[in-house]
């Protein structure tokens, strides 16, 4: 995104008299401009709103308050702006772009990119406004001219860093990665300290598998914003690997979310071996499943203060601390266990079975930044679930769009019996399958050796890696890949065949069974 101050501009005829001399309104602008560059924008804001009490249609205070405002993410504000600065100055090509940028961020695409077409038409060479339009076109999914948009800017201003890391991110999205690589070292090199392009790399990296090379730039996800890591201080020194071990405590801090906490809690067992004392945090959902961890000396939940430890390390930083590479990430068929008294409870619960038994979750947490892409709504799987299985949802929140299918259903929902990951394991545990889109469910399944299979979008998260349909993280899952993008209806049609066979080798193992 680019939101940048210009310079103020002179103009006649746009506002009431002014009750401050042009001379000290210039300056006003100017020290405000000065501030913004700087990232000083409540300092600048000052300035801005300081000419506007003496010319209250002063266009380019209107405009660059527009620009903090959706700067700040108040963009409802800065299209008020936007649009009365453009009410004085209708040809301004920047205030035109910047009110579609806010208007894409109020998802309004069609406006936008009539305000980026307006920036274009009253300054065709304008890099910006092409970058932004690229944005609008990739949200929207039109893939094909975001590109050309990007490249258009680029053709236009070659080292613009925004526009290449961009341009980059939507080739991921089309999994071109080594073109998306190559334009974030290109962007990288335009502005070295650009932590999106270094964390997006290694996300890059991750995916084709290249585990090395990728684990130190990954380390930049506390540098990135939107990428949702909270930074914490710690009083221990960070261990990334080069203190020994023996003898020490070590804090291994939660992060992300629950499916993180479960794919990275095995490196504990691997600090125990190293003679550590080996303190879990992890987020209270997962407390009781987690207590049982080998090699955990105390578990600690997320929130509250651990007791004293000489070093902390956060769980998605230990692959990095044990030079974890594809051919030796810690593969234990299983080394989460479900809890014996609620296992027994579940087996009374569901009675025997009379055919193979299959848990189905179907969505994951709707606030996802990769919902729309990961979920898919219980009425079209259902279609795809042949009778010759007994199905039970191993989810615990059914969104309202689903509800009606799933009342008119044939399979059973436990959601409220399900308190906590514990819970979910021991109904896991009474399974022959898991069925599930890329969720927390899916991991405890893996983390528990149960035969796992794994809906996965077009662009898959990194850690199910490419073109392949088995995962080195866990042993028992089987990965079924969306060819295109959002397209579920060919990999329902695989999964449903392999259900089907499933049944059979289940009818034949009970036909054995009962000689």
């Amino acid at each position: 995104m680019s939101l940048r101050p210009t310079p103020p501009l002179a103009r006649k005829g746009t506002g009431a008299p002014s009750l401050l001399a042009p001379a000290q309104l210039a300056l006003q602008l100017q020290q405000g401009v000065a501030l913004h560059q700087q990232g000083k924008l409540q300092e600048a804001r000052v300035h801005y709103e300081t000419v506007l009490r003496h010319a209250p249609h002063n266009f380019d205070a209107l405009h660059l308050l527009g620009v903090i405002a959706a700067q700040t993410k108040n963009d409802a504000h800065a299209l008020t702006l936007f649009d009365q600065a453009l009410k004085l100055s209708p040809n301004s090509a920047e205030a035109w772009s910047n009110r579609g940028i806010a208007l894409k961020n109020l998802k309004h695409f069609a406006q936008a990119l009539h305000s980026f077409d307006k920036a274009l038409a009253l300054k065709p060479g304008y890099a910006d406004a092409y970058n932004n339009q690229g944005l609008v076109l990739h949200a929207i999914k039109r893939f094909g001219e975001a590109l050309s948009s990007y490249d258009q800017a680029l053709k236009l201003n070659p080292r613009f860093a925004e526009a290449t890391f961009n341009r980059g991110y939507l080739l991921t999205e089309l999994n071109r990665f080594d073109a998306a690589i190559a334009d974030y070292d290109k962007a990288l090199t335009l502005r070295p300290a650009y932590h999106d392009a270094r964390f997006n790399k290694s996300i890059a990296l991750l995916r084709q598998g290249h585990l090395e090379a990728a684990w130190p730039l990954y380390e930049s996800r506390w540098d990135v914003e939107h990428a949702g890591h909270v930074k914490r201080e710690f009083a221990a020194p960070l261990w990334l690997g080069k203190e020994p071990l023996r003898g020490k405590t070590i804090f291994l801090r939660a992060e992300q979310g629950m499916g993180d906490n479960i794919q990275f809690c095995r490196y504990a067992q691997l600090l125990h071996a190293q003679g550590a004392n080996v303190l879990l945090e992890t987020p209270k959902p997962l407390m009781h499943l987690l207590a049982e961890l080998p090699g955990v000396g105390a578990m600690v939940e997320k929130g509250s203060h651990p007791p004293v430890y000489d070093y902390h390390c956060p769980l998605l930083s230990l692959p990095l601390a044990l030079n974890t590479t594809l051919g030796n990430i810690p593969r234990s068929h299983a080394y989460l266990a479900a809890d014996p008294v609620k296992t027994q409870a579940w087996r009374a619960r569901l009675g025997l079975a009379t055919r193979p038994r299959v848990g189905v979750v179907w969505s994951g947490n709707a606030v996802h930044k990769n919902d729309a892409n990961r979920s898919l709504s219980l009425e079209l799987l259902l279609r795809y679930l042949p009778a010759e299985c007994e199905y039970i949802s191993v989810q615990k929140e059914v969104r309202p769009a689903d509800l009606q299918a799933l009342a008119h259903s044939n399979v059973a929902h436990y959601g409220d019996e399900l308190n906590d990951f514990s819970d979910t394991a021991a109904l896991c545990a009474q399974l022959d399958v898991v069925l599930s889109v890329d969720t927390s469910v899916a991991h405890l399944a893996g983390a528990m050796g149960q035969r796992t299979w794994l809906m996965l979008p077009f662009l898959p998260d990194w850690r199910w890696l490419l073109n392949r349909d088995d995962s080195p993280w866990y042993p028992t899952a089987q990965l079924f890949r969306q060819s295109e993008s959002r397209t579920w209806e060919p990999v329902l049609g695989r999964v449903a065949t392999d259900l089907k066979k499933l049944a059979v080798e289940w009818a034949g193992l009970q036909s054995k069974s009962a000689l």
